[in-house]
């Protein structure tokens, strides 16, 4: 029901059907990935604050990474990439703060919002936005399927979007 201190070098794995429920401040650091398989998954409820380049990979049979309503998933430090190579879904808040934040297995939203606040957020597909709120100032390098509301700009700002935009 609290938070997490994620550090080092070494890969954390999470795997064996298990689920990493989260309430409190999750802090990610280091170098060492996090693996998720075999039906493990994370359930985030607080906040999950990267402070790394490291990444979260698929280790074959991921659930999604789900960001519940009410939550923060951000990438608040670390100058490169972390990608996320597990399925994403979002019902609460991401936060694309240093960086590039890549979603590289999918990413839904169908509540909350995606905001860029001086980093990059990525991804290979397109971002599906079925509900809630894409914007901020800085670049989206994805293709946009919105079904939300854009609001670009954090006053003043202007919000890139590299790949195509579908309303």
């Amino acid at each position: 029901n609290g938070g997490v201190a994620c550090g080092g070098t070494s890969v954390k794995d999470l795997t064996g059907g298990r689920l990493l429920n989260t309430a409190g401040t999750t802090t990610w650091t280091g170098t060492g990935q996090i693996r998720i398989g075999s039906g493990g998954g994370i359930h985030n409820g607080g906040l999950w604050d990267i402070q790394s380049d490291a990444s979260l990979s698929n280790l074959i049979g991921a659930l999604p990474f789900e960001n519940q309503t009410g939550a923060t998933f951000r990438k608040s430090a670390g100058a490169a990439s972390t990608i996320v190579n597990v399925p994403f879904s979002n019902a609460g808040s991401v936060r694309a703060q240093a960086g590039t934040l890549q979603f590289a297995a999918g990413y839904s939203q169908t509540a909350g919002s995606t905001t860029v606040e001086g980093g990059v957020l990525g991804s290979p597909d397109p971002l599906d936005i079925q509900g809630g709120l894409i914007g901020g100032s800085g670049t989206i390098a994805a293709a946009v399927s919105n079904a939300g509301h854009l609001s670009p700009g954090l006053s003043p700002g202007a919000l890139s979007i590299t790949g195509a935009y579908a309303p």
